[in-house]
């Protein structure tokens, strides 16, 4: 593991993490909140005329109004789950580690990360006497085969023409997962670095095992924030505090229930309150 710290070699503490997390994701629950829960109708829900009976079965709903909560409360969380990786890799990392984030305007200001190599690199992070590269992963799922075969050929390219011409500007290429352990992680992370002949052979990948590292769950926050074992659990805080400041509404459950009651998604289901009409749902949907 890296004995470096974040940001500006220092490792960031407790009060900062929590506040800066809070702030960050308070912004993004505040901002989910207008854009997706006061905005109005959801008119794009794909409905499935099919299989609405089945999940009405399945969840034990008896009302259009109940059905409708369920859908969209699941079609949100869809939008949530997007969000969430949008606001650790594009706010937090930025603006509570002080990573650059490997935008459009940062890789065409910055030279050399306009380059093609650097495609799969989201974040600079700085060390005070170096850099490191760092490409971020959602889970232990969240890259396949060919997945892993890209990231190989991009990381073998930066080393070749950037790590090694260069000693001493980069420390080493990080693939970092926001959650997990080692023990969880797909093989996939293994093939990006050609950790084995036999991967390598099989999979025509290169041996970057001295400049690519995966971290996962609490080794990544570690790693971040220059080896304090504590930083994911700082970052929790700081988002639990955001989501009470938020949760003491009771308007979040109102403004469900409203986007069911204006929805056009649902209007051929019934009469409010009453059970689904199957047979009007189909003819609305497929004619």
């Amino acid at each position: 593991m890296s004995d470096v710290s974040a940001a500006d070699g220092t490792p960031l503490a407790r009060d900062t993490i929590v506040a800066g997390t809070a702030d960050v994701v308070g912004w993004w629950l505040e901002n989910r909140q207008a854009k997706k829960l006061a905005a109005g109708a959801k008119e794009t829900i794909n409905i499935n005329p099919f299989l609405l009976p089945l999940i009405a079965g399945l969840h034990g709903t008896d009302t259009v109004e109940e059905l409708g909560e369920l859908l969209i409360d699941a079609h949100l969380i869809g939008g949530h789950n997007t969000g969430f990786g949008k606001l650790f890799d594009e706010k937090l990392l930025p603006q509570v580690f002080g990573t650059s984030k490997l935008d459009k305007t940062f890789r065409a200001k910055t030279a050399p990360y306009s380059q093609s190599a650097f495609n799969d690199i989201d974040h600079v992070v700085h060390r005070g006497d170096h850099d490191d590269l760092l490409s971020l992963k959602a889970s232990p799922w969240t890259i396949n085969l060919g997945g892993a075969r890209d990231l190989n050929t991009s990381f073998a390219d930066i080393r070749l023409h950037h790590i090694n011409p260069y000693p001493g500007k980069y420390g080493e290429i990080a693939v970092g997962v926001l959650t997990g352990t080692a023990s969880t992680l797909t093989d996939k992370y293994q093939i990006l670095r050609g950790e084995t002949p036999a991967q390598r052979k099989k999979h025509d990948v290169t041996d970057l095992t001295d400049t690519v590292t995966v971290y996962a769950g609490r080794e990544f926050w570690t790693w971040l924030n220059g080896g304090e074992s504590a930083t994911q659990d700082w970052v929790l805080e700081g988002v639990l505090t955001a989501s009470r400041r938020i949760g003491e509404s009771n308007a979040q459950r109102n403004s469900i229930k409203e986007l069911v009651r204006s929805s056009a998604a649902f209007r051929a289901l019934g009469a409010q309150g009453d059970a689904p009409d199957w047979a009007g749902v189909l003819r609305k949907v497929n004619g």
